[in-house]
């Protein structure tokens, strides 16, 4: 048995060029999935491209980063999380690691709010993942599985379950743990390694308890192609995940690769969607 991939295009609704992009993904064929963000004042041209893709996957992208809040929550203005006028602040990354209770609740209630405009808007929502990955963000794991139990939402995205690591990626998660550590938790002299250990043991954990289903790994699409390309056969009877971002300026070789590629990946590998998972 070949190995089943879910190609996820992240950012659905980010901006007009984007959804465009994830569109023409879709009519190629290059994707086979992809998660909307709620906050998006594009809705209307999400709705379109959703209905014409009856057997691809469509999740939510949690966001804290960008874009203007849902509830504007005065805790997350105290916090730095928001700005004055509700817009998500970039970077702020290290403000919601390891949230005290208060600022919990003000995140959960942000992604309920996310995530009960999409349903009411229509959308049927059969996977979660979050923009610059804050569903995984230290600390957050019971908000995000307690609200995908509540929404029956069974499935996300696996982040921290890398495969085949080589070592410039196992140094660049150990230098994450080590800014982890310094940011949050300064005092506590554990190492980088350790502490992408304990990410990774926290979010297994709390996707077991709250029975919510994953893929076997999880990858960047122009990381993991270039190994793909090289070893048809890696990591057979598996499910992966790879990211990729149609689109987006910052990674505009991916389109184009996308579109190159889509034969090579449909002839080796099960090209499937979350909703195989």
């Amino acid at each position: 048995m070949s190995m089943r991939l879910i190609i996820n295009a992240d950012d659905l609704g980010l901006s007009p060029s984007v959804n465009a992009a994830i569109d023409t993904a879709l009519k190629e064929g290059a994707i086979s999935s992809s998660t909307i963000i709620a906050n998006s004042l594009y809705l209307n041209e999400v709705r379109n491209i959703v209905s014409k893709y009856p057997k691809a996957s469509f999740g939510i992208h949690l966001n804290l980063t960008e874009g203007l809040s849902i509830t504007n929550n005065p805790m997350l203005k105290k916090y730095g999380i928001i700005d004055a006028e509700g817009n998500f602040i970039k970077g702020n990354y290290q403000k919601c690691f390891y949230p005290n209770e208060k600022l919990k609740q003000a995140i959960s209630e942000e992604w309920n709010a996310q995530i009960t405009l999409l349903k009411k808007e229509g959308f049927a929502l059969s996977h979660a993942d979050g923009h610059h990955h804050c569903h995984t963000w230290p600390g957050l794991e019971e908000v995000l599985m307690t609200l995908l139990n509540e929404h029956g939402i069974e499935r996300t995205r696996n982040r921290y379950r890398y495969p085949n690591l080589t070592l410039k990626s196992k140094l660049h998660y150990s230098l994450f743990g080590i800014c982890c550590r310094l940011h949050i938790k300064f005092g506590k002299r554990h190492t980088g390694v350790i502490e992408t250990i304990e990410l990774y043991n926290s979010y297994r954990e709390a996707l077991t308890k709250y029975h919510i289903r994953s893929t076997t790994y999880f990858g960047h699409y122009l990381k993991y192609l270039e190994i793909l390309k090289k070893n048809p056969a890696w990591h057979p009877n598996v499910l992966v995940e790879l990211m990729c971002h149609p689109g987006n300026p910052v990674y505009i070789e991916e389109m184009k690769t996308l579109i190159q590629e889509k034969d090579f990946i449909r002839n080796n590998y099960s090209l499937v969607s979350y909703k195989s998972v």
